[in-house]
């Protein structure tokens, strides 16, 4: 499965929820980041969690394109999560929360995934999630 994921989903928006701002940046250079092209997400835990079809957004945007998967921001915050600690064994100190848009997200929900990510993790890995989630206050 591919899908576009963390900061890039971010950029394109869930609904009415929207957590980052440089969408026009990221659609002129026509970057994103596409598990698992060029970022490892967290489909080993969540499966296809949190993944949609948003084939509507770059359509109306003038791209010809179909099947256009992205992650949901909490999916989104997961991947960036696994990516980090998992994938590349550092804890996360570059995405903090209060740096984006997380206000309309369900914190509950966000809670109970990282929960589940929790139960996955080593505990080295998991004491870096610890402590991203205390440093958040999640």
């Amino acid at each position: 499965m591919k899908y576009i994921t963390a900061v890039s989903a971010l950029n394109i928006p869930f609904g009415l929820i929207q957590c980052d701002w440089h969408q026009t940046e990221m659609l002129k250079n026509n970057f994103y980041q596409i598990h698992p092209s060029n970022f490892m997400g967290a489909v080993d835990i969540f499966g296809n969690y949190g993944i949609y079809d948003n084939t509507d957004f770059f359509t109306k945007k003038g791209f010809e394109v179909s099947g256009v998967l992205v992650a949901s921001p909490i999916r989104a915050l997961l991947d960036i999560l696994f990516n980090s600690i998992v994938e590349r064994g550092v804890y996360p100190k570059h995405f903090m929360m209060r740096d984006y848009l997380f206000d309309e997200i369900d914190r509950v929900e966000l809670s109970e995934k990282l929960n589940t990510f929790g139960e996955a993790l080593s505990s080295g890995k998991l004491d870096m999630l610890l402590r991203w989630r205390a440093e958040n206050e999640i």
